[in-house]
């Protein structure tokens, strides 16, 4: 509340009253969203469900004989008070950047071919069938991939580029709700001082605004052996400062690196190699924002 140009926080208490969030669809096992999709003529098959996605259930797919994802999505509840509500109609924004991304860069990310946004769900191509492989997968089996070290910090600045051209799109996340959640670890870390917080939330919401995708990290990211790179899940984007976007990527690769999976020289050359790559395509304008 505001009184006389000062501000107040009102002191935030336990309540007991139990907090109402949507109900859930009838779609959250394969079967019932097999038949749906059924209903809406398509001749498709569920098979086995992919491991991650937080808010969204993936699935291995067979439409008529063409090996497909279905990826379908549900309102995440949060559990404790450090969760936010994750709207189930964040999928349809991954779907409609997919699909523009797609217009601009045809080998950027995987083809869209049926999104039913009413039921939050949508058919794509498999890119495994393409000799594609999750990024992760490669960086938990200890496999340090220096030449893709290079492609994904490329693709990463390339990518930047197109998500600021594509035009407005319909988010239903704002940059403030982002680092807020994002935040919650540094805010944690320093619970005496929030000056370093305060500055990053700064700069990320009142920096030069274009889409972000806040969720650029090696789970959600495909190679191959050529040195291709696929990206996915557009879902939480907003509009913010993109400075954040690549050594977001980066932090993902020093924890595995601090988890023992690489050694720190490893980790040094990884960085290396990719900020030269990326520094080709675009320029690391503030070294404080980086780091």
């Amino acid at each position: 509340m505001k009184k006389n140009n000062k501000i107040y926080v009102n002191p935030i208490s336990v309540s007991r009253r139990k907090k109402m969030f949507p109900p859930p669809s009838k779609l959250s096992n394969a079967k019932s969203l097999e038949n749906k999709l059924r209903e809406f003529g398509l001749d498709i098959s569920l098979g086995q469900r992919l491991k991650g996605g937080v808010v969204s259930q993936v699935y291995e797919a067979r439409l008529k004989n063409k090996k497909v994802i279905v990826k379908h999505t549900e309102d995440l509840t949060p559990f404790d008070p450090t969760e936010i509500h994750i709207h189930r109609f964040g999928h349809n924004v991954d779907s409609v950047i997919l699909k523009k991304l797609n217009k601009h860069r045809a080998d950027l990310v995987p083809e869209v071919l049926y999104h039913f946004a009413d039921i939050t769900t949508t058919v794509m191509e498999d890119v495994r069938e393409y000799g594609f492989t999750l990024y992760q997968n490669k960086l938990l089996q200890g496999k340090v991939v220096f030449n893709s070290a290079e492609a994904i910090s490329r693709e990463t600045a390339k990518m930047e580029q197109i998500l600021c051209k594509i035009g407005r799109v319909k988010v239903n996340e704002s940059a403030e709700e982002s680092i807020y959640e994002r935040g919650l670890e540094l805010r944690l870390a320093y619970p005496n001082n929030q000056s370093q917080f305060k500055y990053i939330e700064k700069e990320f919401t009142g920096g030069k605004k274009c889409l972000v995708a806040p969720d650029n990290h090696p789970k959600n990211i495909f190679v191959n052996n050529h040195g291709a790179v696929k990206f996915i899940d557009f879902g939480r984007s907003c509009y913010a400062d993109q400075r954040y976007m690549f050594p977001n990527f980066l932090a993902h690769i020093l924890i595995f690196g601090l988890a023992g999976y690489y050694s720190l020289k490893d980790v040094k050359k990884y960085f290396t190699i990719a900020i030269d790559s990326y520094n080709k395509i675009k320029k690391i304008s503030d070294e404080k924002i980086f780091c």
